[in-house]
């Protein structure tokens, strides 16, 4: 099923999700940062 994730992919994901918060926040120029697709915007219906 799709919506089957591996938790290692998953805390991949949590992982990356935490340096995009940091780097938001702490000043990170734009074009540093991580590039990321928001879960919202990456979910499959």
């Amino acid at each position: 099923m799709v919506h089957d994730v591996d938790p290692r992919i998953q805390e991949c994901m949590a992982d990356l999700e935490a340096i995009d918060r940091r780097d938001r926040t702490d000043g990170t120029p734009l074009l540093s940062r991580v590039r990321q697709i928001p879960p919202a915007t990456g979910q499959l219906p």
